[in-house]
C-alpha cells in the first residue's frame, strides 16, 4: 500500500504527521527509508496548512544533500553570513534584551575563534541552516571558514544589540561589509573539474589517526592498501568512487590476486572504510562508498595449535643457545636478538615487536622484583598502555639481568646510527630477522604457526595448564579487556584432564 505523500496522516493519539518516503539515492545519507515528522497539531485544517511548509522544508533539505560539494571563496562565505546578521536584527532590532545579558553572551564567545573544535560546537548548526537555505553544500575547508565568519558576524550583531539596548540606534556602519550573495557555479557550469584526490583523503585520515595517538604502523599498512585501491579505480576523483567499484576491487583481490577472503575483509576493506568514513564525516565527500559492504568469511579448519608445540619450542630455545659464530655474517645486534628475544617471548607471551624494541632503561625493579617495562615510549605497544612484566627466575639464571646491566644505554637489540634513524623500523627489522632464523635455520617450517607470534599463543596455553588465572596472564601479555585473549592458546589434554578429574588423577588407568 502506498504511503501518503502529501496529506497529513493521523495517529492514534490524534496528532497529525507528515509521512514521506526517502528517495532511494538519499537513503544512505538520511539513514532512514521513511520520514515521519509531527505537525504538532490535532486540528486537520491547521495540519493541511503546515504540511505544505514541512514538504517545502524537506525538499530543500534533500536538494542540499544532493548538491555538489563546492569550495566557496572567502567573499562568498562572508556574503552567506548576511542572513545570519539579518536574523539577529529581525529578532532584537526593536526590542533588544538587557545589555548585561548580551554582554555576558559576548564574553562567553571570547576566544572561540582560537579552536576549530569549539567553532564547530558553537556554529555547526547555524552553518547547516545557512547552507540548506541557500541550497549549497561545501567541502570541509569552506565549512571551517564559514564557522569563523558566523562567529565574526555574531560578535558584530551582539555589539550592535548592546548599543541598541543602551539607547543608541545609530545604523551599524559595518553592515556594508557584506557583499551581495550569488549562488556559485557548479564545476560543470564553470568548465572546471573539481576533484578530490586519493592523496587528500589519505592525508585527512592520517591526520586524524595521529591526533588520536594511534599506532604508526597502521599508517604504513593503510597506505599500501589505499594505493592499491587508487591504482585499481579508473577515475582520479575519490569523491566519485561507488560501492560497485569497491565490490569490483575486492573481487579482483580475491579472484585475481588470490588473497584470502579474510585478508580482503579485515585488511583491505577495513582500511578503505576507515579512510572514506573520515572524509565523509568531515563532508569532504558525499558518502562512504564502502559502508555496508562486507565479505562472508568461512572459518578455516584448525588442524594444529596456533602456538609452538613442546618439540618446536625446545628446538628454537636450544638453538638460540648455540655459538654466535654459527650465525654467519649477521651483525652482532641481530645475533644478540636471536639469543634473547625467543626466550623473553617464551616467558612473557609478549608481542615480538615489544621485545625487539626494549631499551636498557626498561629494566626496572618493582617491589624489589626485577621486571621489564613494556612501554609506548620505546616504540609501538598495541594497547598504547605500559605494563610491567616480572622477569622469570629462569631468565635470571640464564644471565638476562647481567646482559641488560652491561649493555650500553639505548635499545638492547639494535643500534641507532643517527638522530634520523627510526627505532620502530629498526625493531621491525630485528623481529623479521628472528622470524627468518626460526624458519630457515632452526627449521620450524610449518606455515600454520607464526615464527614469532607462536610464543604468544603458547604462553596462554601454558598459563591454562598451570592454572594461572586469566586476569594475570592477560595482564602479563597486555590483553586489555579479555576479549582478544579468548582467541589465544589451546586447552590441552593435560589441562582438560586436571580440570575434569582433579589434579594428580590418572584417568588412563581405566583403559588398562
Amino acid at each position: 500500500m502506498a504511503l501518503p505523500m502529501t496529506r497529513p496522516s493521523k495517529r492514534k493519539n490524534g496528532m497529525y504527521y507528515l509521512t514521506k518516503r526517502v528517495p532511494a539515492d538519499l537513503i544512505a545519507k538520511v539513514g532512514l527509508d521513511v520520514i515521519n515528522r509531527s505537525l504538532h497539531t490535532k486540528d486537520p485544517a491547521i495540519a493541511k496548512v503546515r504540511i505544505n511548509k514541512e514538504l517545502q522544508s524537506l525538499e530543500t533539505e534533500w536538494a542540499y544533500l544532493r548538491s555538489e560539494l563546492v569550495t566557496l571563496t572567502h567573499k562568498e562565505v562572508v556574503a552567506l553570513t548576511r542572513q545570519r546578521y539579518d536574523f539577529f536584527t529581525d529578532q532584537f532590532g526593536d526590542n533588544p534584551p538587557n545589555p548585561a545579558s548580551a554582554q555576558n553572551e559576548l564574553e562567553m564567545r571570547t576566544g572561540v575563534e582560537n579552536s576549530v573544535e569549539r567553532l564547530k560546537v558553537w556554529y555547526e548548526r547555524a552553518a547547516i541552516q545557512l547552507l540548506k537555505a541557500h541550497g549549497v553544500n561545501v567541502c570541509q575547508p569552506t565549512r571551517e571558514m564559514l564557522w569563523r565568519e558566523i562567529h565574526r558576524t555574531d560578535i558584530q550583531s551582539l555589539k550592535n544589540i548592546i548599543c541598541n539596548a543602551e539607547g543608541d540606534y545609530t545604523p551599524d556602519p559595518l553592515t556594508n561589509r557584506f557583499p551581495e550573495w550569488s549562488p556559485p557555479k557548479s564545476s560543470t557550469e564553470s568548465g572546471i573539474r573539481s576533484e578530490t584526490s586519493f592523496d587528500e583523503l589519505f592525508s585527512l585520515w592520517e591526520r586524524e589517526h595521529r591526533a588520536a595517538n594511534k599506532a604508526e604502523g597502521t599508517i604504513k599498512d593503510y597506505r599500501q592498501k589505499w594505493t592499491n585501491l587508487s591504482e585499481f579505480i579508473s577515475i582520479k576523483d575519490a569523491a566519485k568512487v561507488t560501492k560497485k567499484q569497491i565490490i569490483a576491487w575486492s573481487d579482483k583481490l580475491r579472484f585475481v590476486d588470490h588473497l584470502s577472503a579474510k585478508t580482503v575483509r579485515d585488511k583491505y576493506l577495513t582500511s578503505a572504510k576507515a579512510i572514506f568514513q573520515v572524509a565523509s564525516d568531515r563532508q569532504v565527500i558525499p558518502a562512504n562508498p564502502a559502508r555496508g559492504y562486507s565479505i562472508k568469511v568461512q572459518d578455516r579448519n584448525l588442524t594444529r595449535p596456533k602456538g609452538f608445540t613442546d618439540e618446536e619450542a625446545l628446538k628454537i630455545l636450544t638453538s638460540s643457545l648455540g655459538s654466535p659464530d654459527d650465525l654467519g655474517g649477521m651483525n652482532n645486534s641481530n645475533k644478540t636478538a636471536i639469543r634473547w628475544v625467543p626466550w623473553i617471548c617464551a616467558y612473557t607471551g609478549a608481542r615480538v615487536g615489544e621485545i625487539a624494541q626494549l631499551r636498557k632503561e626498561d629494566l626496572i625493579k618493582e617491589y624489589d622484583i626485577p621486571s621489564l617495562r613494556i612501554t609506548p615510549e620505546a616504540g609501538t605497544v598495541k594497547t598504547r598502555e605500559y605494563r610491567n612484566v616480572p622477569i622469570h627466575p629462569h631468565l635470571v639464571e640464564l644471565g638476562l639481568l647481567e646482559f641488560i646491566v652491561n649493555a650500553p644505554d639505548g635499545p638492547l637489540f639494535f643500534v641507532l646510527k643517527n638522530a634520523k634513524d627510526d627505532p620502530r623500523k629498526r625493531s621491525e627489522s630485528v623481529a623479521k630477522k628472528v622470524g627468518q632464523w626460526v624458519r630457515n635455520v632452526v627449521g620450524v617450517e610449518d606455515a600454520r604457526v607464526a615464527p614469532n607470534h607462536g610464543w604468544r599463543h603458547r604462553f596462554k596455553t601454558i598459563a591454562d595448564d598451570v592454572d594461572i588465572p586469566p586476569k594475570y596472564s592477560d595482564a602479563i601479555q597486555g590483553h586489555r579487556d579479555g576479549k582478544a585473549s579468548s582467541g589465544y592458546g589451546e586447552r590441552t589434554a593435560k589441562a582438560l584432564c586436571q580440570t575434569t578429574f582433579g589434579r594428580g588423577s590418572q584417568p588412563w588407568r581405566y583403559f588398562t
